[in-house]
């Protein structure tokens, strides 16, 4: 709960005041639930650099495997040509299909910044 935030400058010296909370309830956001595609769920495996990933996509959500670390993935968007945009243990992760087609059986997962971690991964069972 929020009740004093700080506001100051970015050299923390130009203004630095505490604002302190006189009326209103912290509200918290309606949850929303992204519907995820058929085409979407199933199990998809890659590596990177020796580190194992593999994210699991149900009709109720997404967890993402990254070595034996199992994370619960929050969507917070879903594009159906974009994929969706992921946060995982506190990181906005971007995971989308690189053939852009209905079939859905071959993924990037990829760091906010789409440089620092692309991880190809393959649907579990899809024919190579």
């Amino acid at each position: 709960k929020y009740d004093k935030l700080g506001f100051m400058s970015e050299d923390y010296r130009t203004v630095n005041v505490v604002l302190t909370r006189e009326s209103g309830e912290e509200e918290q956001p309606e949850p929303s639930e992204t519907v995820i595609p058929k085409k979407c769920i199933g199990v998809f495996k890659g590596e990177k650099s020796g580190t194992k990933y593999e994210i699991d996509i149900t009709e109720k959500g997404i967890t993402v495997k990254i070595g034996e670390e199992s994370y619960p993935a929050t969507i917070d968007a879903y594009d159906d040509y974009e994929g969706f945009t992921l946060t995982v243990n506190g990181a906005t992760y971007y995971l989308s299909s690189t053939t852009y087609d209905e079939t859905f059986d071959q993924l990037m997962f990829m760091s906010e910044d789409l440089r620092s971690l692309q991880v190809p991964l393959t649907r579990e069972g899809a024919a190579a």
